[in-house]
């Protein structure tokens, strides 16, 4: 009985040894190769170094770039980004300034047209439909003549 109990509990073993992820730890750097060496990574702080070979071994310095040319970038990316952050501000304003006979309301809902404003664009509607029908019945009455020479 007691090998029947090992012999099903050896493969269970083995199947959570087998699942169980194996977590090495990355390391602080990480190592990119270039021309003439490799490229180091600082994970914890972000820092690059060139490396490349000299006398017994290899010799890193840092990878920064011209201060100035690196200093006039951020100052033109902060200026775009403050732009780009007022034009986010000025779309999210609550429509205070929106007239008040506009389609919308205060609370961004949409206002409908009342009956007396469905009447007048209805009365508009007739009347220019009369006048287009009215200019048609005209032009047919006319002569053939005349309506060539239109």
């Amino acid at each position: 009985m007691r090998a029947f109990a090992l012999a099903a509990l050896f493969p269970s073993a083995l199947l959570l040894t087998a699942a169980a992820p194996e977590s090495q730890p990355a390391g602080r750097y990480q190592l990119q190769p270039t021309d003439g060496g490799f490229l180091r990574l600082d994970r914890d702080t972000g820092a690059t170094a060139f490396c490349s070979p000299s006398g017994e071994g290899y010799a890193c310095r840092a990878a920064s770039e011209e201060p100035a040319a690196n200093g006039a970038e951020v100052a033109r990316l902060e200026k775009r980004l403050a732009a780009l952050e007022e034009q986010v501000r000025a779309l999210t304003r609550p429509a205070a300034a929106a007239p008040k006979d506009g389609p919308a309301e205060s609370d961004g809902s949409l206002r409908l047209p009342s009956d007396e404003e469905i009447g007048k664009v209805t009365s508009f509607l007739e009347r220019a439909l009369r006048r287009l029908k009215e200019l048609g019945e005209q032009m047919q009455k006319e002569e053939p003549s005349q309506r060539e020479r239109l």
